[in-house]
């Protein structure tokens, strides 16, 4: 596929024996990657082993969910935009809440674990 979306942060019943059922969010850390390979996921029919594509995937955009319920909370999202400041093929990320957006480093989307741990869907294309 030309791209894929990524979808972490299940929700998941709050106690088996709860009378209610309530979505608790799954507030771990998510490891956000620059890129990433699907040929693990990828059988050859006549073979057990992995089929390589060599197809690597750059990521495009994150979603963030922050809340505590899965059925309710704030969305916001990062995504790598064209650089309106450098050349035609620079790239910069901007994070946009509501009416704010602001420029990030690709340390700042990638690595920070408040951002990881509300990072809820993953856009991913193939790279050129």
């Amino acid at each position: 596929p030309r791209c894929f979306l990524r979808m972490m942060k299940q929700p998941r019943k709050d106690g088996e024996a709860s009378p209610t059922f309530v979505l608790r969010k799954n507030k771990a850390p998510v490891e956000l990657t620059k890129s990433l390979s699907l040929d693990p996921f990828f059988k050859d029919e006549s073979e057990s082993v992995a089929a390589a594509s060599n197809q690597e995937y750059k990521i495009q955009s994150i979603v963030h969910h922050i809340g505590t319920l899965a059925d309710s909370g704030h969305y916001t999202a990062d995504a790598l935009r064209d650089d309106p400041k450098g050349s035609g093929k620079s790239k910069a990320w901007v994070s946009f809440d509501d009416t704010t957006v602001e420029r990030l480093s690709e340390a700042d989307v990638l690595e920070d674990k408040p951002r990881r741990k509300t990072a809820y869907m993953m856009l991913y294309t193939l790279a050129p």
